[in-house]
């Protein structure tokens, strides 16, 4: 029995844990991070199940596979190869173009996402047609190159690119593209309007708002040069919380226009209701339909990443604000917590589950006490608090209510070591009661 001849869905639960041995399998073998299980923790798996809620079998194993060669290769030459000689970077990139395009397999000294690359290329040919495979070929080269010229010309030197550079290089180094064409390998929908002129601007809105939310969340602290924050910092000298707020308001306007797109796509192909999902093709008169189903996808992609976006503990900010709000809630008792109106906007941001992080910093110092930590002084908040500009955090209002100053991210973080532990031994102390 193959993966398209599944008798009926396979409940979610056993789909959740069936997914994350693959995931965590395809990260062990082919050593393309550190700590498997670390990474994954950032709801990797989630955020993919979410986002393709139909599919199921070896097309969601191979979307998801992708996915994360995807990210780990942009985090590889985002951060690992920062400090990387020229000829090794140039070495990488013309490994993995030539094994993307099949004009060579992977030489043993190669990287491993080269390995895991021509895997990749070999399993998923196998599952979809050529015409396909030659469309996502051009969108890996693309990505792949913008993500050399990203860490040459920008990452490496600490240059911030003008507003016209960034627009120019971020479409293709941000990868939404490919990520469009995971749905349709996961769903196994292809839609034969990719370049219609309505469903190419359908694509340019997803790609910008995927994009500017990955920018947002990221912030622009110290060593981010390339976002869209710092780009209108550079080119029109506005300040940090401007420069957010602008970002912000395009982001906004990106999601109207991907709405009214996505309405104009689902009702000018219409012809008739859409097909059942998880088919491997469908008949020549459902060309439509494929497209409508695409649309679909690209909108519960959009959804899932936003979701994941505004929770996952990927971005350090986001970690060390979810440890400071339970540390200060619940570490001192009520003497000690933070005046309502600030707790809020703290909770506006801070949702998740911060267990797991204050899990890991929970270690026992030499002297007997927990990391020496100590709850921090009514002066500490109050500061915390007047660094953030007032008017910024509208509570639950936003997709990123909480925007947070440069001086109270300093300041926050330099309360985290102090905190943290001890708000752990509170919450082991509350569970045990």
């Amino acid at each position: 029995m193959t993966d398209f001849d599944r008798p009926g869905p396979q409940p979610r639960e056993a789909l959740h844990a069936d997914l994350s041995a693959d995931a965590l399998d395809f990260l062990r073998r082919y050593g393309l991070h550190p700590d498997p299980e670390a990474y994954l923790a950032h709801g990797y798996v989630d955020l993919c199940l979410k986002a393709w809620p139909t599919a199921g079998g070896l097309p969601l194993r191979l979307a998801t596979r992708w996915a994360l060669w995807t990210w780990t290769t942009d985090d590889l030459l985002d951060g690992d190869l920062r400090a990387a000689p020229p000829d090794a970077i140039e070495q990488l990139t013309r490994s993995l173009l030539c094994v993307g395009s099949g004009s060579a397999r992977p030489a043993p000294g190669d990287h491993p996402a080269v390995h895991a690359l021509a895997e990749l290329i070999r399993q998923t040919r196998a599952t979809m047609p050529d015409h396909w495979w030659q469309r996502y070929q051009e969108q890996l080269d693309a990505w792949i190159v913008a993500a050399r010229d990203k860490l040459v010309h920008y990452l490496q030197p600490g240059r911030t690119p003008t507003l016209r550079e960034y627009l120019m290089l971020r479409p293709a180094d941000g990868g939404m593209l490919l990520a469009a064409m995971w749905c349709e390998l996961a769903d196994q929908c292809i839609t034969p309007h990719w370049s219609d002129p309505t469903v190419r601007d359908l694509l340019d809105a997803f790609s910008t708002c995927g994009i500017l939310m990955n920018d947002l969340a990221g912030g622009s602290g110290e060593g981010e040069t390339f976002n869209a924050v710092a780009a209108r910092m550079a080119d029109d000298g506005l300040s940090w919380e401007q420069a957010r707020r602008d970002v912000s308001e395009r982001l906004d306007a990106e999601e109207r226009r991907f709405r009214w797109l996505y309405s104009a796509v689902r009702q000018g192909f219409h012809a008739g209701p859409p097909p059942a999902a998880g088919t491997a093709t469908n008949p020549p008169g459902d060309l439509l339909l494929d497209t409508r189903r695409f649309a679909l996808l690209l909108d519960q992609f959009r959804t899932a990443l936003t979701a994941w976006t505004g929770t996952s503990t990927r971005y350090p900010a986001r970690r060390t604000l979810r440890s400071v709000l339970i540390a200060t809630w619940r570490a001192g008792g009520p003497r000690y917590r933070p005046h309502p109106r600030s707790l809020a906007r703290f909770l506006a941001w801070c949702s998740g589950e911060p267990g797991p992080v204050l899990h890991r910093r929970a270690t026992p110092a030499p002297d007997g006490r927990t990391s020496g930590a100590v709850v921090p002084s009514s002066g500490e908040l109050a500061g915390a608090e007047a660094a953030v500009p007032p008017g910024e955090l509208p509570l639950g209002g936003d997709r990123f209510p909480l925007v947070l100053g440069e001086p109270a991210f300093r300041l926050l973080n330099s309360l985290l070591d102090r905190v943290c532990a001890a708000a752990c031994q509170r919450l082991r102390g509350d569970e045990a009661r």
